[in-house]
């Protein structure tokens, strides 16, 4: 998903998913809605895209997808499912904080990423997000946060968490679409109940926006 130095632990994750129920999935209501609001042939840039099924969905509808992630398992996944439909798709292996944008884009996704980051990388990738989605253009964000204590194995992989209502706060000016504060439940093989606290908004950038503003 993010640093490098992680890459052995989302390996194991992405070589253990069964690759025809990941693809089969469906969106999750917020993509359903962002698809909805996108120009025909949108750019959009999926951050930490994982094995792609966002970027895979996206591409079919005809909208131009650069995805990038760090794990080589998940982006060797992604390329082979993006060839076996044939899709043209811009899939980069790589960490995102070293990543040059040099382009705007009418959708920037950054689901479920950031905090894998320390906060002094994160803010400087979430502002680089900010700047390079263009005027009219769409953030999907989704984060965790201090609500409640994350899972003890998840805390490990953490950088640092967003304070609950930071993300909404960074997104001062914007046009919010979407803004939800909640508690993910999953529960473990062994029956214990795992609490994923989260915010996740859908911003768009008006023309009044200045980047860097507060």
């Amino acid at each position: 998903m993010i640093g490098m130095h992680q890459t052995d632990h989302w390996d194991v994750l992405f070589r253990g998913i069964d690759a025809k129920e990941f693809y089969d999935r469906p969106l999750g209501p917020e993509l359903d809605l962002v698809i909805g609001l996108l120009p025909e042939g949108a750019s959009v840039l999926d951050l930490g895209c994982g094995m792609g099924r966002a970027a895979i969905a996206l591409a079919e509808k005809g909208y131009g997808i650069t995805a990038v992630d760090s794990s080589r398992v998940a982006i060797e996944r992604l390329r082979a499912e993006s060839g076996r439909r044939g899709l043209q798709m811009d899939i980069r292996m790589g960490d995102v904080r070293e990543l040059e944008l040099s382009e705007g884009y009418d959708l920037i996704i950054a689901h479920g990423i950031l905090q894998f980051l320390p906060r002094s990388a994160w803010e400087r990738l979430l502002l680089n997000v900010q700047e390079h989605t263009l005027i009219g253009g769409m953030d999907l964000v989704a984060v965790f946060t201090d609500k409640v204590p994350l899972p003890a194995d998840t805390a490990l992989l953490v950088g640092d968490v967003f304070r609950e209502g930071e993300l909404l706060e960074l997104y001062e000016g914007w046009d919010i679409i979407r803004n939800e504060s909640y508690v993910k439940e999953e529960v473990s093989p062994s029956g214990s109940v795992n609490r994923y606290p989260m915010d996740r908004l859908i911003a768009k950038r008006g023309c009044t926006y200045q980047t860097g503003e507060k």
